[in-house]
């Protein structure tokens, strides 16, 4: 490959290094007759450069390494989106991690330190169901400040719509990567724990519910639970009003954790129930989440593979009579699926 020095293919136990080259014009490798022009393959998104990921993709593959020539893709367009957000930003990246943040050194590094350890701890937890590639790299973006951090992630959203409020978010589609903001009112490392959870398993095409409701259960196993901000009977009184036979197929759906009211919280909240419930015997578990469709919100993966139906275990929570119009039905959903892209 003929790169730019200092590239991500480093050994593990590489210490953290911080790029300080001018986000590059165009990237050369062997195999593509032709070079990567960046010019060519970024466009603008509220004045932040967003990269064409099908024409990196396609690109690549023709290298003779396509996994260690994306990697390079993926770096300089993270050296772009750091001139593009400006002064103090740097780009800083170990053996299987990328920062682009402010901040000196020491953090940076912390931030570097915590994603490789928190990969093999994630790994271990969920095993058998999480997996890391070796050859690509986990890409966190800390942006310094709201308008910055939803300027960014607004590309991700359709153009219209009410969409809910959000301290980190792991986006899928093109460049597998997850961001987050500077903010004294939350701790970056859960969000980072619970999105890079969200890539663990970004590999299934499980419905959101499971999907959410991993990252959730992780995120309390590996930095401890946080108070919530209703105590039980009062959660347990707002989710009693909130579902019915109607909503619950929002739930199944994956729509109700974009809700702009309680429905968002709440979706959350029973996610992390039943996820937690069905998790109790991991080898049965660990072949349903491998099995589970969000095409049927994860119904014939649960009857298979745990010999459980979700709609019971939904509505012996909920305390109702019957089951019926508690289980997944795909009928009855609007518009697409909501799950994580593939």
């Amino acid at each position: 490959m003929k790169f730019l020095a200092n590239m991500f293919g480093k050994k593990a136990g590489a210490p953290a290094v911080r790029q300080t080259e001018p986000a590059p014009l165009e990237i050369l490798c062997e195999g593509a007759s032709q070079p990567f022009a960046f010019q060519e393959h970024l466009y603008s998104h509220e004045e932040l450069p967003i990269l064409d990921w099908q024409a990196a993709v396609d690109w690549s593959a023709r290298a003779s390494n396509p996994a260690s020539a994306l990697i390079d893709c993926k770096r300089g367009w993270l050296l772009h989106l750091r001139d593009a957000l400006g002064q103090g930003y740097d780009l800083r990246e170990s053996a299987h991690a990328a920062v682009l943040s402010t901040g000196d050194e020491r953090y940076a590094a912390a931030m570097l330190d915590f994603i490789e350890r928190t990969r093999r701890r994630i790994a271990v937890t969920l095993e058998g169901v999480a997996t890391f590639r070796d050859d690509d790299r986990e890409i966190l973006i800390i942006f310094d400040d709201p308008d910055s951090y939803y300027r960014y992630v607004s590309h991700a959203y359709p153009e219209d719509g009410e969409f809910a409020f959000s301290s980190g978010m792991f986006l899928h589609a093109g460049c597998p990567h997850f961001v987050t903001m500077r903010d004294e009112h939350h701790t970056v490392e859960r969000v980072i724990t619970h999105e890079m959870t969200h890539a663990s398993v970004a590999h299934l095409r499980i419905p959101l519910w499971l999907n959410e409701g991993l990252a959730v259960n992780a995120e309390d196993r590996l930095m401890g639970k946080q108070p919530k901000l209703f105590d039980p009977p009062d959660m347990r009184r707002k989710h009693l009003a909130f579902w019915s036979r109607d909503t619950i197929q929002e739930f199944w759906s994956g729509h109700s954790f974009g809700r702009p009211d309680d429905g968002c919280m709440l979706s959350y909240d029973l996610a992390q129930i039943l996820v937690e419930i069905l998790a109790g015997h991991w080898p049965q578990f660990r072949a349903f989440a491998t099995a589970a469709s969000y095409q049927d919100g994860g119904a014939s993966a649960a009857s298979e593979h745990m010999g459980i139906d979700l709609g019971e275990s939904l509505a012996a929570i909920f305390e109702q009579a019957s089951a019926d119009g508690w289980r997944p039905d795909p009928e009855k959903w609007r518009g697409d699926v909501a799950h994580t892209p593939e």
